[in-house]
């Protein structure tokens, strides 16, 4: 996960990181951040701000 401010970016990584795939939606809401979810089977999830 990136975005405009390190304390915030935790936070909402870890949060992510509780909520499991199901917190996609609400990283791709969040404005100025992008994140890249990796499931324990090897499912690659991105919000749409991801480059590459």
């Amino acid at each position: 996960m990136t975005g405009p401010d390190l304390l915030w970016v935790d936070v909402q990584a870890t949060a992510a990181a509780a909520r499991g795939p199901r917190s996609l939606p609400w990283l791709d809401a969040l404005d100025s951040h992008a994140a890249l979810l990796v499931s324990a089977s090897g499912l690659r999830q991105v919000t749409a701000d991801v480059e590459g």
